[in-house]
């Protein structure tokens, strides 16, 4: 290994020569020029070739360099202290600087002539074996900067990274505010939107636990709709099928037929009296007198069901049966006094007292009727049934 380091310690000292002949080479021409030209020319000045005090600086960027990688091993070799003089010694090589700044109208365009250096740059291939010189202890010979007070070279540019890496932390610290409130934001909507499950949450619950119930009333009330549309659909149909019978019946057979097909419509009543009737004006009164007595008890709210008991007493009358007669026509008159059927239930109740030849009391019947109904018809009769008893 230690050959290695003296070979690599060699090779720093060959490179480190060539950059001084270069850079004597340039100043003796520098100094020639400056002989010839006695005054300075702007026009001439871009052809002179002034020292560059960037290739000088080039063995500090090598010795910065290998000083990071120093193990903790510097001890061991200390015969490349001389090495150490020689980095040292360009220093006083930046001379001319001086020149530079006596002429500082020549140094912006200087760079562009002089393109020789830059092939001697090429040495710059030597720091390739350094990622060979992976093995620390190759990079021994650089604990030879403390020696050549380098160190305080080499102290003096690390606070400037350090601000710099300060600088560059701000911009984290605000970044990481912006990510903060991002994540705050971002916690928010994660709140609302479980806020919002929980609320959609509630709402299906309530729905699984009372939809089946409300679905079945639901269905209930919409069947008990339809059955009671179509029933009153089935009886608009029957009951327009009654009418049209009840109106065709011409004969009592066709009025029964009515009362047993569609007994359970509003014609049925209507029919039952109507052939009440006809049997009472054919003379089968006892017949007749059946049928008022059922329509009293099948339909006693039917707007007929007062004409059906008068109807009823006008039978009993015919079938001879005077004193009971004339005590329901009586009845009747004192129940129902603003009926229209009320006048003619005292003509009835008169007509019984003559027939039994109770005159006075039928006089007074008669009177009655005129002097309760006087604007009805029922008065003209009482008026001329009593005139005719006077004579």
């Amino acid at each position: 290994m230690s050959e290695e380091k003296k070979e690599d310690v060699q090779e720093q000292q060959e490179f480190l020569n060539g950059h001084e002949q270069l850079l004597n080479s340039i100043n003796k021409k520098v100094a020639e020029k400056e002989a010839e030209e006695e005054a300075p020319v702007a026009g001439t000045k871009p052809e002179k070739t002034p020292p560059e005090p960037e290739p000088v600086a080039e063995p500090e960027a090598v010795a910065e360099a290998k000083p990071e990688e120093t193990p903790p091993e510097p001890e061991a070799v200390v015969e490349p202290e001389p090495v150490a003089e020689a980095v040292a010694e360009p220093e006083p090589v930046a001379e001319p600087e001086a020149v530079a700044e006596t002429k500082p109208e020549e140094t912006p365009a200087e760079p562009e002539a002089v393109a020789e250096p830059e092939p001697v740059a090429e040495p710059e291939a030597v720091v390739e074996p350094e990622p060979v010189a992976e093995p620390e202890p190759v990079i021994e010979p650089s604990a030879t900067a403390p020696v050549a007070a380098a160190p305080a070279k080499t102290e003096a540019p690390k606070p400037a990274p350090q601000k710099k890496s300060s600088k560059k932390k701000s911009p984290p610290s605000r970044h990481h505010e912006r990510n903060q409130t991002e994540k705050e934001r971002h916690e928010e909507l994660l709140k609302q939107q479980a806020l919002k499950q929980s609320e959609v949450t509630d709402v299906l619950n309530f729905i699984k636990k009372y939809a089946k119930p409300v679905l079945i009333g639901l269905l209930v009330i919409i069947s008990a709709y339809l059955v009671k549309s179509i029933v009153q659909t089935n009886r608009l149909k029957k009951n327009a099928k009654a009418d049209a019978a009840l109106m065709q019946a011409r004969s009592p057979e066709a009025l029964q037929a009515v009362l047993d097909d569609f007994g359970s419509t509003p014609s049925a009543p209507l029919a039952m009296m109507a052939l009440a009737l006809d049997k009472f004006n054919a003379g089968q009164t006892a017949e007749a007198s059946t049928l008022y007595n059922t329509f009293l008890k099948e339909y006693p709210a039917h707007e007929l069901a007062l004409q059906a008991e008068l109807n009823k007493i006008n039978c009993i009358e015919a079938l001879g049966q005077l004193g009971d007669a004339h005590l329901l026509f009586s009845e009747f008159a004192q129940t129902n006094p603003e009926s229209h059927l009320a006048p003619v239930a005292l003509l009835g109740k008169a007509r019984c007292l003559e027939s039994l030849d109770q005159v006075n009391d039928a006089q007074i019947a008669y009177e009655d009727i005129m002097v309760n109904y006087p604007e009805s018809t029922w008065a003209i009769e009482a008026e001329t049934r009593l005139n005719r008893m006077k004579r």
